[in-house]
């Protein structure tokens, strides 16, 4: 289950301060499949990357299976990233010389080839 409470992520830019997230608070159960719709800048990116762990520095709390991610050592991040999480940039790259299969299997470090 993932459980977030007052999620606030904000940013400094030329403008001044930037609010993206804003006491955000959500629960969803382990098993289903859900959408993530909202206009450009809206905090979509910004959400998905701290669940994933890139991006910190964001006030509330984000919980994974009753896990505070914040206090995630780096074995735990491996293993969550390993077992829990994975990511499709919009702009990802590929290995263009290699199969699908190995572009897919490349973060596993197993390959097809013999």
């Amino acid at each position: 289950m993932i459980e977030v409470k007052g999620l606030s992520k904000s940013y400094i830019n030329s403008r001044g301060r930037i609010d993206i997230l804003k006491e955000a608070a959500l629960s969803l159960p382990d098993v289903g499949l859900y959408f993530f719709t909202g206009r450009s800048g809206s905090g979509k990116t910004t959400f998905f990357n701290i669940l994933g762990g890139i991006q910190g520095e964001y006030t509330g709390t984000v919980s994974v299976d009753d896990n505070e991610i914040s206090s995630f050592t780096d074995k735990q991040w491996d293993e969550y990233h390993n077992k829990s999480i994975g990511f499709i940039f919009q702009n990802y790259g590929v290995l263009e010389r290699e199969t699908v299969m190995d572009n897919v299997l490349l973060p596993t470090e197993i390959t097809t080839r013999n």
